[in-house]
């Protein structure tokens, strides 16, 4: 008699398991998805800018080639060519906005509008050049794989 008592028991509480497990997945999937933005886990190289003021559409070669390593979510690293390193937080705000936190970085101008061109293409607009003109451009970047 008292088998068969256990028996029931036991498989409602399986089942009952299962049920939460499932549920748990199903949360954690969606939580990804939200959080997730195009520019996290991929790196881009500076290659060329335009002028930012100006009828100039030509895309000039950086000096600069810069490294821009979209970390996570919400953590990147900046390599200038010369060798330092600067690590910030940003956010991407309504698909086309980038909020760059580090003044070593941006220097005055935070906020950016960027552009997927394509897959292997991204558009920055309005950075402000590293040297004493503090001239703002457009710079254009290629993705490339990096290793951490």
């Amino acid at each position: 008699m008292r088998i068969k008592t256990i028996l029931p028991v036991t498989a409602l509480m399986l089942l009952a398991g299962a049920l939460l497990l499932f549920a748990g997945c199903e949360k954690e999937n969606k939580q990804k998805e939200e959080t997730h933005n195009p520019l996290c886990g991929t790196a881009w190289v500076e290659y060329g800018y335009t002028l930012f003021f100006g009828e100039d559409t030509n895309i000039h070669d950086s000096y600069y080639k810069d490294t821009f390593l979209f970390l996570t979510d919400n953590e990147m690293e900046f390599r200038e060519a010369d060798g330092a390193v600067y690590k910030s937080t940003y956010l991407i705000v309504n698909d086309s906005l980038l909020y760059i936190s580090n003044n070593k970085i941006v220097g005055s101008t935070k906020k950016h509008y960027f552009k997927l061109i394509d897959d292997e293409t991204l558009l920055i607009k309005g950075w402000c050049a590293r040297d004493l003109t503090g001239e703002i451009f457009n710079i254009y970047l290629k993705k490339i794989t990096y290793e951490q």
